[in-house]
């Protein structure tokens, strides 16, 4: 698993777009691993999407598996109890929204955690703002992200969620 993820990584890693198989198989790739270090994982991986839609449409390479890596190290690895992900392609008009939903510990609490340890500095952040801004300006795509944080609304099964929106998300062939 980590071979082929390290692999697939590198080879994405100069490209401009790739097809959204590819992404969501090394979407698959990377919380089947994680799945080992978490074993009472629960996720799921939902879209609409025909096998042939997903190769005839492109994305903006490794942006959405940041997202989830917060999800897990930020909101699930201090939950105590069952750890539910839950990865929802959306399409709408002409974008693709990427719905990243977590029932941890929520982002307020998320944050107590990093403050305390001090030596923690964020690079995901940085990086993926500094990315989506370098993406923007080349006009390929336009890329939006939201974070809503449910962890005081009780009703809510999910705590956190991200909301990564892909506009003229395009057909590859």
């Amino acid at each position: 698993l980590f071979s082929d993820l390290v692999r697939k990584t590198m080879e994405d890693s100069s490209k401009e777009s790739v097809e959204l198989s590819r992404e969501l198989n090394l979407i698959k790739l990377y919380l089947e691993l994680e799945k080992l270090r978490f074993v009472e994982l629960n996720y799921t991986l939902e879209h609409p999407f025909s096998e042939d839609d997903l190769e005839n449409y492109a994305i903006p390479p490794m942006l959405v598996q940041p997202f989830i890596e917060n999800a897990l190290k930020h909101g699930l690895l201090h939950y105590k109890g069952d750890k539910r992900l839950e990865v929802q392609l959306i399409p709408q008009q002409n974008d693709l929204i990427f719905k990243i939903k977590d029932n941890g510990i929520g982002l307020k609490e998320g944050m107590k955690i990093k403050k305390r340890q001090s030596k923690y500095r964020s690079f995901s952040g940085d990086a993926i703002s500094k990315r989506i801004d370098l993406i923007n300006t080349e006009g390929v795509f336009n890329v939006s992200f939201e974070i809503f944080d449910f962890s005081q609304n009780t009703e809510n099964k999910w705590t956190t969620i991200v909301e990564l929106r892909f506009n003229k998300f395009f057909n590859s062939k």
